[in-house]
């Protein structure tokens, strides 16, 4: 239809629609680098701007010339990349745009680029040793180069690529203490998201024949964020209708202010809805589209199809689901009971040797010595502000001690960053819920496996594993939740997907460390703690940071009393109970002046998940 559309118009309205794309694939680089990713970026026209200047300097009017154009936008993103690994959200915005405003003053109009309000004379684009002369033909070609762009975000938003990245949008911190290289992904995503500019750069110099700084002005790049995210950063749609609306708009504000001004009105209560939709305009399109095709085909619910190709569940899918579980519950009980018996063999498997971590002149850790062996539960408790959380930030790597060192299956990791310990199997969760919301729980799943898989894994189907992946659900409780998005199920369901599937993806014998929150009460024992339970039997070590101290009792089977960052008491849960530096800590008295010693801990039956 685009195509049609394009051979009835006149030749200035052709040149605008292939404005249009320009802008559009502009705002398709914004689709992976914030819609996906979640950075944000002032300077994706400046990237376009590069984009367009190499074409024009290369001489090259083909597809290769094209090509070297994008890779050339690619590594100036990599390079602004690099200085600014560290920062997110307004800082990362401000840094890209800074850099913007350099490329503008210093770059575009020298006199080696495209010099003080010069101009440089461009080619268009030949194919197979044919050139694209019309301008008709030319914008088809630049529509068919948007329609695969994003069919390319498409593939790779579904794909195991696309899983990290919303992952990596959601939660930074659950991506990294799962193995992904935080720094060098970043660089990669903002070198392909301005190859994407560039490429876009180049096609609009081969369509105006000249191109010089004016058409690439820095401030324009806040115009393209602001309509990519009105109408849609997340959706190939809403980059369609954002470089369409900016197309518009200075055509509009000439020849026709009063419909100037509904586009401006437009632009206003987009920005409104997105206080409550950040999909922006075009998912309330697409609500818009389901609602009539619902009113129009009436369909029965449990008949819909799903968009990952499954049926919709209905009462009957339920029961089949419930079947499924307890046949894989009855099967790892019989695998359990084929195992030989004794117990395991006991091995220190993460050693903690002297850590000291000061701040300025405070000494948050002081010495701290203590190890978690294989196969057991070791609790690390203390009052407020005995340094618990600063010891667990040491032993997963978000924190570089003073002196002192970590040692993990007899090596020194000490140095070693936060992704390389999860790769070798230390992983953590944290005391707030770090899931990744926007994906479904069967998702979350699939991004620790794909993560742990390495690049290799991020091009393989994406139904690989699922039956492992549903069997490692319903183990731990939460496999009628699979489907659900993890951001809609439960805080104490969601916290299931941290210490449990993850880990049980990873090779027997790693380190899980938990710090679970306040979420569940008494008589009934929390889940997460079953599934610790579980995950040492199967010899995984497990360090817990908890306030719970019926808890702590209950399941550890060593304790570590951290008190002003020093180690005060080791032991088992009997010792620790009755220890009076234990009591003169939580209670804060002196030993000579009290003899009140800490209530017994009654026995409390932990029901350890199959």
């Amino acid at each position: 239809m685009a195509f049609v559309l394009i051979g009835l118009v006149s030749r200035a309205d052709v040149l605008l629609i292939g404005v249009a794309a320009t802008y559009a694939m502009v705002m398709l680089s914004l689709v992976l680098l914030t819609g996906y990713g979640g950075h944000v970026s002032l300077a994706q026209f400046t990237f376009a701007g590069v984009g367009a200047l190499a074409y024009a300097r290369l001489d090259e009017p083909n597809l290769l010339g094209l090509a070297l154009a994008a890779l050339i936008a690619a590594g100036v993103g990599a390079l602004v990349a690099l200085p600014v690994l560290r920062l997110t959200g307004l800082y990362l915005a401000l840094s890209t745009l800074a850099f913007a405003v350099l490329m503008d003053k210093m770059i575009f109009q020298a006199e080696f680029a495209f010099k003080f309000n010069g101009t440089l004379a461009t080619e268009r684009v030949s194919v197979l040793g044919v050139r694209i002369g019309s301008d008709t033909s030319y914008v088809w070609f630049m529509v068919l180069c948007f329609v695969l762009m994003g069919l390319f975000l498409l593939w790779l938003r579904r794909g195991a690529l696309g899983r990290i990245l919303i992952a990596m949008r959601d939660s930074p911190s659950g991506c990294g203490t799962l193995g992904l290289d935080l720094r060098w992904f970043r660089v990669g995503l903002f070198s392909l998201s301005a190859g994407m500019a560039g490429l876009a750069g180049g096609l609009f110099a081969g369509l105006r024949g000249t191109v010089g700084a004016a058409d690439f002005l820095y401030f324009q790049s806040l115009l393209v964020l602001l309509l990519a995210v009105v109408f849609g950063v997340t959706s190939v749609t809403g980059a369609l209708l954002g470089g369409t609306a900016l197309m518009l708009l200075p055509v509009w504000q000439s020849s026709q202010p009063e419909l100037a001004g509904l586009l401006f009105a437009v632009l206003g209560f987009g920005a409104v809805l997105l206080g409550r939709d950040p999909n922006g305009i075009a998912n309330h399109l697409f609500r818009l589209g389901r609602w009539a095709d619902g009113r129009v085909v009436p369909q029965p619910a449990g008949a819909l199809p799903r968009a990952d190709g499954r049926a919709a569940r209905g009462p009957q899918a339920r029961a089949r689901t419930l079947g499924r579980r307890a046949g894989h519950r009855a099967g790892h009980r019989a695998d359990q009971a084929d195992q030989p018996g004794g117990e395991p063999e006991m091995a220190a498997l993460l050693e903690v040797e002297d850590v000291v971590v000061r701040f300025g002149g405070v000494t948050a850790v002081d010495s701290a010595r203590f190890s978690a062996e294989r196969g057991q539960i070791t609790g690390l408790i203390g009052p407020n502000g005995a340094g618990k959380t600063t010891c667990f930030n040491v032993i997963t790597g978000l924190q570089r001690p003073t002196s002192g060192r970590v040692r993990y299956r007899d090596r020194d990791v000490t140095r070693w960053p936060v992704h390389r310990r999860a790769q070798h199997g230390i992983g953590r969760t944290f005391q707030r819920l770090e899931a990744f919301g926007s994906l479904s729980v069967r998702d979350n799943v699939r991004v620790a496996r794909d993560i742990a898989g390495g690049p290799l894994a991020w091009v393989r189907p994406s139904g690989r594993g699922a039956v492992e992946i549903d069997a490692l659900l319903d183990r731990v409780g939460i496999g009628e939740y699979a489907e659900e998005r993890a951001d809609a199920v439960p805080t104490g369901t969601a916290r299931l997907l941290e210490p449990g599937p993850r880990t049980g993806l990873r090779p027997a014998g790693s380190c899980c460390s938990t710090s679970p929150p306040r979420a569940w009460t008494r008589p009934r024992p929390r889940p997460s703690a079953r599934c610790s339970r579980s995950l040492a039997g199967e010899g995984v070590a497990i360090l817990m940071v908890e306030h719970d101290m019926d808890l702590v009792m209950a399941v550890c089977d060593d304790i570590h009393v951290l008190d002003f960052g020093r180690i005060i008491a080791s032991g088992t849960p009997a010792l620790i109970r009755d220890d009076p530096a234990v009591q003169r800590a939580y209670l804060g008295y002196a030993e000579t002046d009290h003899t009140t010693e800490i209530q017994a801990v009654p026995d409390i039956a932990l029901e350890v998940a199959p």
